[in-house]
């Protein structure tokens, strides 16, 4: 039987089709974003990494780099021998966890991380996106006539927006490892050094409240 890919792909939601395959729900992040509710990437294992984008019907791995469709998903989480017959399978509605592989397992050893290092360099990080946003019209606009976020409030939250440059700011300045420590940057297949978020998109810090003296 012949499968036209293309129709296939933009027919099937790619969050139905992840929650199919892996069992586990979505949830939205943005508008036509979602990530899965375990946060967990089902190809590298990483967390916080793993999108899917209900408007263009594909996924995307922020950490392993896999772009996928709704069909490259299927094949990527099946023990399918080819597209066709992740085509199949989709279009006949056979799928289900039982299909799906296994997640792989992160190792964890021991934290070797420099600790004022990585507080140092995550405030600078934060700063870097916080300047993008304020000296940029559209997106502060943004946040303040859309969001409805007074000056002060962004100040204080110290909001920021990626331009998916910041390596270029950082790479002469600090050893490659310790910008990989923070999680905020990531090698590319050609293990040149890059961003982790993407250009444009809003960041918000985490601040970790202390209550003691």
């Amino acid at each position: 039987m012949k499968y036209n890919f293309s129709e296939i792909n933009s027919q099937y939601p790619i969050t139905s089709v992840f929650t199919a395959l892996t069992g586990v729900d979505v949830k939205l992040i943005g508008e036509d974003c979602f990530e899965p509710e375990d946060k967990t990437c089902p190809l590298c294992g990483h967390k916080e990494c793993f999108r899917l984008y209900l408007d263009s019907y594909r996924a995307h791995c922020f950490s392993c780099d896999e772009n996928l469709s709704v069909l490259d998903l299927v094949l990527k989480l099946s023990d399918l021998p080819d597209i066709y017959e992740a085509a199949r399978i989709l279009s006949e509605g056979q799928l289900s966890p039982s299909y799906a592989m296994s997640q792989p397992e992160q190792e964890f050893g021991d934290d070797y991380r420099d600790f004022i290092l990585m507080v140092n360099l995550n405030k600078e990080i934060a700063e870097y996106y916080h300047n993008n946003l304020l000296n940029n019209e559209e997106v502060l606009s943004y946040q303040m006539d859309v969001r409805g976020h007074s000056l002060d409030i962004i100040k204080e939250s110290q909001v920021g927006y990626s331009d998916g440059q910041m390596w270029q700011s950082f790479k002469d300045k600090y050893q490659q490892q310790d910008l990989l420590d923070t999680g905020m940057f990531r090698l590319n297949k050609a293990g040149e050094l890059r961003d982790f978020a993407p250009a444009g998109i809003y960041v918000y810090p985490h601040m970790e409240v202390n209550n003691e003296d």
